[in-house]
C-alpha cells in the first residue's frame, strides 16, 4: 500500500510538471559601467522593454589574474632593451 502511494505522489508530480510550459529565459543586458550605458535613453529603452540589468563592479586590475602577467611582461621588455627574451 505504501510503495503504491509513493508511485502515485510521483506520477502525479510528473504530470503537474509536464503541463508547466518552461518559463521563458529573461532578457538581460551585461553592465560593464561603460558611460553610454548610464545615459537616460538607454535606461528607458531597457526598462521600456523589461530588459533586466546585470550590474559588473568597477574595473579592478589588482584583481585580475592576467594584470600580473601583463605587467612582467612590459618589465621584462623594459628591461631587455631591444634584445630577444
Amino acid at each position: 500500500m505504501f510503495v503504491f502511494q509513493l508511485e502515485s505522489q510521483k506520477l502525479n508530480r510528473m504530470n503537474r510538471l509536464d503541463r508547466k510550459p518552461p518559463p521563458p529565459p529573461p532578457n538581460q543586458d551585461t553592465d560593464d559601467n561603460a558611460r553610454s550605458h548610464a545615459i537616460l535613453e538607454t535606461k528607458q529603452f531597457l526598462d521600456k522593454r523589461k530588459i533586466r540589468t546585470l550590474i559588473h563592479p568597477p574595473y579592478s586590475p589588482g584583481l585580475n589574474p592576467i594584470e600580473k602577467v601583463w605587467s612582467w611582461m612590459n618589465r621584462e621588455v623594459e628591461q631587455s632593451e631591444g634584445r630577444i627574451i
